[in-house]
């Protein structure tokens, strides 16, 4: 037994070694060398699903810690629990990369489950709670309930007491894990150079763990910067509170790297989120999510535990960081035929999504449709793709599937009209089609996570883009096909229009957000001082 043990132990040792230099087809000979001499064990399946995650095989993936789990899941309980806790974790994400939402946010709570480490499982409850966002039909009773278990895990923690300091001019914390190039830094850029610096001062509670020359650039601001990444909640609470902040603005939500366990010990007068997520964070000590008129129509009130601050115009504010290339002509006018397309997450693509798809190409003779993504570049991922469209009905030869590319920017040429996703939608990818001047159609829900693209597009009054019915939205896309004097007028005008538009005044945006802020902190002090 313990020379079993040690060639054990060696064989995974040289296997994980080699996994971890990133060499995964010897990491894969080694750990089959180890199952054919000690049989299947946990730590070498859980080996093998890294590899094949690593190494773009989705799917093996998926069968993989499905193998796994029917093996030891059991056990679980008792027996390397850690372990299958990560298993379950690993599920959840492969899962959600395929789209398949209902199966990752079970995962993602079995995993919870399983966790005794209080930070792990709170992320797996963040996880589960962002998975909803993909699922058509939730209902606000879902959400709390998972918010409910959430804030549970939060509930001993003392928070400070809420002070008013005094301060000439409000200091504003703006927490994230995205100040780099990511879609958040394109929608908050304005917030950071633009502010108004006779009335304000700014501070960046930076929990980045993959800097870039982006990252570099916002320290060179007339700002305030923090390094939290390598802080504890508390510690880094204690710095917030150390500041005296009057206003903190989470900008992550629920999203991967989040650090909404620092705004539990509510270390400043005021707490708010918004920008970098779609929904509530479902935390007590959250005073307010910001909004616009848009998005916070329908039932938006029963999905938040904050209260909702709607701006008068937008929530987004978009800056093109990056260089574009400049838009050109609608295709359809030299190929004879309309191509329709997506670049969002193809996780976002529902099946349902799928049939209006393949109902606005039947009922556009002649039309395709170009779908692009980084899932689609692998050969199991477009497999899997290429399944689930002809189980909505799309005929394979009108579909062109791409992976990611870094310019893929100048592929928006190829598009006549963009196809945005529901019911979770776009946010910058629907801003950088309509830079490259191709027009979106949307579909709004009730939930604000539901309404972005709404949102986007009538502030661009693109009414003739918007759809709040699914038969609304086949029709306004083929209306859209079949006018083509109008498709290329939008092709020719709407970055120009996107710029003259709330979505890029960034002057006026911050002015709208800044008034929110004198206003919530005149409400606290009214609070305070009752």
């Amino acid at each position: 037994m313990a020379e079993l043990m040690e060639r054990y132990l060696h064989l995974y040792g040289l296997a994980y070694g080699a996994y971890k230099a990133g060499d995964w087809n010897r990491a894969e000979s080694l750990r089959r060398e180890l199952d054919a001499n000690c049989g299947e064990s946990l730590r070498s399946l859980l080996l093998k699903a890294y590899i094949e995650r690593d190494s773009e095989k989705i799917v093996s993936e998926l069968q993989t810690l499905l193998h796994l789990l029917d093996i030891f899941a059991p056990q679980g309980a008792t027996q390397e629990t850690s372990l299958v806790a990560e298993a379950w974790s690993l599920l959840g994400s492969a899962c959600a990369r395929l789209g398949e939402h209902e199966e990752s946010t079970g995962a993602f709570l079995a995993s919870a489950e399983l966790e005794s480490d209080p930070q792990p499982r709170l992320a797996e409850l963040s996880n589960a709670i962002f998975s909803l966002n993909y699922r058509e039909r939730t209902e606000p009773t879902d959400w709390k309930l998972l918010y409910g278990r959430y804030a549970r895990e939060l509930s001993a923690v003392l928070p400070y007491e809420r002070r008013a300091y005094g301060h000439g001019k409000l200091r504003i914390g703006y927490l994230s894990a995205d100040f780099r190039l990511h879609p958040v830094l394109y929608f908050v850029w304005g917030l950071m150079t633009q502010f108004d610096s006779e009335h304000f001062e700014v501070y960046l509670y930076s929990a980045v763990t993959e800097k870039d020359s982006w990252t570099d650039r916002l320290q060179e601001l007339p700002v305030q910067w923090r390094e939290i990444a390598e802080l504890t909640d508390e510690a880094a609470a204690r710095q917030i509170r150390a500041d005296e902040i009057d206003i903190l603005f989470e900008l992550g939500g629920h999203s991967k790297g989040n650090r909404l366990g620092i705004l539990a010990y509510r270390p400043a007068s005021v707490q708010l989120s918004g920008i970098g997520y779609m929904g509530s964070t479902g935390l007590p000590c959250v005073d307010y999510f910001l909004t616009d008129r848009y998005c916070s129509e329908g039932e938006s009130n029963s999905y938040f535990m904050e209260k909702l601050l709607p701006l008068p115009r937008t929530h987004f504010c978009f800056t093109p960081l990056t260089d574009f290339p400049e838009p050109g002509e609608t295709p359809c006018l030299a190929s004879g035929y309309v191509t329709f397309g997506s670049f969002n997450n193809f996780a976002k693509v529902t099946d349902a999504m799928l049939q209006l798809w393949a109902e606005i190409l039947r009922r556009v003779p002649g039309s395709r449709l170009l779908l692009k993504h980084k899932l689609l570049g692998c050969p199991e991922g477009r497999e899997w793709a290429e399944k689930k469209l002809s189980r909505a009905g799309i005929e394979l030869a009108r579909v062109d599937l791409r992976g990611f590319s870094r310019d893929y920017r100048t592929e928006y040429h190829e598009l006549d009209i963009a196809l945005d996703t529901f019911p979770y939608t776009g946010g910058q990818t629907t801003c950088e089609a309509l830079y490259m001047g191709v027009p979106v159609v949307t579909l709004s829900g009730q939930r604000p996570g539901s309404r972005f693209g709404w949102s986007l597009l009538q502030n661009l009054e693109l009414r003739e883009c918007c759809a709040s019915t699914a038969e609304e939205y086949v029709q306004k896309a083929v209306n859209l096909a079949r006018d083509r004097k109008h498709l290329a007028e939008l092709h020719s005008n709407l970055r120009n229009r996107m710029k003259a538009s709330p979505l890029m005044q960034a002057e006026t945006y911050v002015k709208d957000v800044e008034q929110v802020y004198m206003r919530i902190y005149a409400d606290f002090l009214r609070d305070v001082f009752r």
